[in-house]
């Protein structure tokens, strides 16, 4: 016989089985334990620039960022991609779909280019045969 576990949302009462609430665990839990795993490749800031203190409306600022190769193989970019729902301020350059990161290393830039004032949130990703990388964005449109 299966337990009813509760869960309220929103003023309802939902019954799940306890087996399901256990398999959530459990895929959760191996989701978390998979991102501990050690990466090939290491993300970092290379300019100092105020770029973050908000950028004027129709200029542009550029931040460049170098991925570093930690082990000794060639790994491949599959996609390269600007997300959220101010994509279109942002924009990845130096690095495409099929470039490769060898041990050198690679730098690239992304350009911040607001059009209208106000705050503005992306995120760039990075998906390798490797692992995937994630660069949460934060800045402004100032006049």
């Amino acid at each position: 016989m299966l337990l009813d576990t509760p869960i309220k949302a929103m003023n309802t009462s939902i019954k799940l089985p306890y087996s399901l609430l256990l398999t959530l665990f459990v895929v959760l839990t191996s989701c978390v334990q998979d991102d501990i795993t050690e990466s090939c490749l290491d993300v970092d800031q290379i300019t100092e620039i105020d770029w973050y203190q908000g950028v004027k409306i129709h200029t542009s600022k550029i931040i460049q960022y170098r991925i570093s190769n930690k082990c000794n193989s060639i790994i491949t970019v599959l996609n390269t991609e600007v997300k959220g729902i101010n994509k279109n301020d942002f924009q990845i350059q130096g690095i495409s779909n099929n470039s490769e990161i060898t041990t050198k290393g690679v730098i690239f830039s992304i350009k911040f280019s607001p059009r209208i004032i106000g705050d503005k949130k992306a995120t760039i990703s990075i998906n390798t045969d490797s692992t995937d990388i994630l660069i949460h964005l934060n800045n402004k449109g100032i006049y």
